[in-house]
């Protein structure tokens, strides 16, 4: 007889700790905002500023999310996660990574704000070691519903955003580098900008609502009509724009049009009205 593992086999023991920690630094962020250290007080560019801009995209909202995945993969799929170790591995090589790269930043300008790559490093390889965790029971499994796939279009453009951040570090605190790079920095912001909020955040939320909403709203799958061809719009959207943004980086491209931008967020607009529709529906019906 084959053991089938527990709910709390599955899911991640070490989700409390990372949320914890999570608003420990969302706390740190705020205190910087609230004593005048960082932005509003302070230039948007300045260090301290780009310290606490990191402390909530990284600290906060990105551990977060993983803490938050490393309990709702497992329950999608039906499987464990690759392996306990690995969700310890993702808090604290990104904690620390947050710290040196704090420390960076706040050091810029001197020898020690070497600490500044070397924290990215250790960032990117806690994230890797999160998106393993969490491609495990996707692999072993062998379910993936759509919403899975937005999720795994987050993580991809996650290491985008935090391999285009790391590149600006070296080229900020290696001189023999700075001339190679400078173009990437020049061009390069935006990007990493759009591939943190617009693809991670917004794309791996976006995929798991979609599996919550109907949770909430006691709607199957099923009586869901339309909800995929809308995503499959919403995801060749973003796609399509972030090809053309790509090639304008390399001047292969022209400026997307304005309509082409809103395609994904009228399609995610229209995929929760269905939804909404659905529930107001059986609720009339009496299904409730």
């Amino acid at each position: 007889m084959v053991a089938v593992p527990s709910a709390s086999d599955r899911v991640s023991r070490w989700t409390p700790v990372i949320i914890a920690c999570a608003l420990i630094n969302f706390g740190l962020a705020q205190l910087l905002i609230v004593v005048g250290a960082s932005w509003p007080a302070t230039p948007e560019m300045d260090v301290v500023t780009l310290a606490a801009v990191h402390l909530l995209t990284i600290g906060w909202m990105t551990l977060l999310m993983f803490g938050a995945l490393f309990q709702f993969v497992p329950v999608l799929t039906g499987g464990a996660l690759g392996d306990q170790r690995l969700s310890l591995a993702t808090l604290l090589l990104a904690q620390f990574g947050l710290a040196g790269m704090v420390a960076g930043f706040v050091l810029l300008g001197v020898p020690s704000a070497v600490l500044l790559p070397s924290g990215g490093g250790l960032v990117i390889l806690g994230v890797l070691a999160g998106s393993f965790n969490i491609a495990v029971p996707f692999a072993r499994e062998g379910r993936r519903p759509l919403s899975a796939w937005f999720i795994v279009a987050g993580i991809a453009l996650l290491v985008l955003t935090i391999t285009l951040g790391l590149t600006f570090a070296l080229a900020l605190t290696v001189p023999q580098l700075a001339w190679a790079l400078g173009p990437i920095v020049a061009a390069g912001l935006e990007y990493h900008v759009l591939a943190g909020i617009g693809g991670w955040f917004t794309l791996t939320a976006i995929g798991v609502s979609y599996e919550l909403l109907p949770m909430f709203m006691l709607a199957p799958h099923a009586a869901v009509h339309g909800v995929r061809p809308y995503s499959g719009q919403h995801a060749q959207g973003c796609w399509s724009r972030w090809r053309l943004k790509f090639l304008r980086l390399f001047c292969l491209a022209p400026s997307p049009s304005r309509p082409s931008k809103r395609v994904g967020l009228s399609s995610r607009l229209r995929s929760l009205s269905t939804l909404s529709t659905l529930r107001a529906c059986t609720t009339a019906a009496g299904v409730d």
